[in-house]
């Protein structure tokens, strides 16, 4: 409980230091149903820490054994935190970009929670981020509301703000509306008021993008900067998105004295360190804007059919619709 505690504040040092100790307990009393839970925990807490391979290495070992007893009688069928498991595994899935996976974690785990249950809505705002990352905007916002409807009837408040958050930039994204704006940043300052800082890294670094577009820059400056400061403190998956937004920034303001090609650099190798080919794409789409903004089209062709492939195999529709615009084939 202790580990849980620290996982759900996204302290996840901390939280994995409990959770070893609680397996190292657990397999030397030889409590089985205990070990398979914390063996999901752990997997869980390195997943929110970006650690990618040691995640999915514990969380398989762990989903695999609850399925196990789950299957011998008594046959109560898993608890709701192997639907949770399942949803963080899918998580991971989807920001390394293997969407399909990530669907049929996802599938797998809604379909066995029943829709009062109060995780339901946790998994509803899980598969929102996904939504998000794949660029399927619409979905996003229909599964958002969903999860926002959830949130409300259990008293969920972090439920509900993450689900506004996510919800505000995909709204931002299709809309620019100043009222998707306001949602987005409402919904951060509220997590952050109540130190809830679990995925806090998303969250500040889609607010700074969107304050990039707004032209509301001192801002997003302030949120990247967060954001990075979140990622060295294991909550990396905002982090190459914020050294996106400087980098956006750079091109903007001279006078911030930012680098931008440190900052792609740095997003480059925030994607690798993860394993993450989605995000390595998206950071390649903005190596082609601006390619195409300074006027080199050979190399700016040379990195869009790259990007467009990627989010072709990945399946980003969205994405690959801006590489073949910059293309000049849309």
């Amino acid at each position: 409980w202790m580990g849980w505690i620290h996982y759900a504040l996204g302290e996840q040092d901390a939280a994995i230091q409990y959770y070893t100790e609680a397996l190292g307990r657990a397999t030397e009393g030889r409590r089985s149903h205990l070990r398979a839970q914390v063996l999901v925990s752990l997997g869980q807490s390195y997943s929110a820490a970006g650690e990618y391979p040691k995640a999915l290495a514990y969380l398989a070992e762990g989903i695999d054994l609850i399925r196990a007893r789950a299957q011998r009688p008594p046959q109560r069928g898993p608890a709701s935190g192997f639907a949770y498991a399942l949803g963080c595994r899918a998580l991971v899935h989807g920001d390394r970009g293997d969407f399909r996976l990530a669907y049929d974690d996802m599938d797998e785990a809604l379909a066995m929670v029943v829709e009062a249950h109060a995780i339901h809505g946790s998994l509803l705002g899980l598969l929102g981020m996904i939504q998000l990352w794949q660029g399927e905007w619409k979905a996003c916002l229909a599964t958002v509301q969903r999860s926002r409807e959830k949130a409300e009837q259990v008293n969920g408040p972090y439920v509900l703000a993450m689900s506004q958050a996510v919800g505000g930039y995909a709204r931002w994204v299709l809309e620019g509306s100043p009222d998707a704006l306001e949602l987005l940043r409402r919904s951060v300052e509220w997590l952050d008021s109540r130190e809830i800082r679990l995925f806090l890294s998303f969250n500040y670094a889609h607010l700074a993008d969107a304050l990039v577009s707004a032209g509301q820059l001192t801002q997003a400056h302030e949120f990247a900067l967060r954001a990075l400061g979140r990622a060295g403190e294991k909550d990396p998956i905002g982090e190459a998105t914020a050294h996106r937004a400087l980098a956006r920034q750079a091109a903007l303001d001279p006078s911030a004295e930012l680098d931008a090609e440190a900052h792609i650099e740095k997003a480059l190798a925030s994607a690798e360190a993860r394993g993450s080919r989605r995000d390595a794409a998206v950071t390649s789409l903005l190596i082609g804007e601006r390619l195409v903004a300074a006027g080199d089209r050979p190399a700016a062709e040379t990195v869009l059919q790259k990007a467009k492939a990627s989010f072709e195999a990945m399946g980003m529709p969205w994405h690959r619709a801006r590489a073949e615009s910059l293309l000049g084939e849309r």
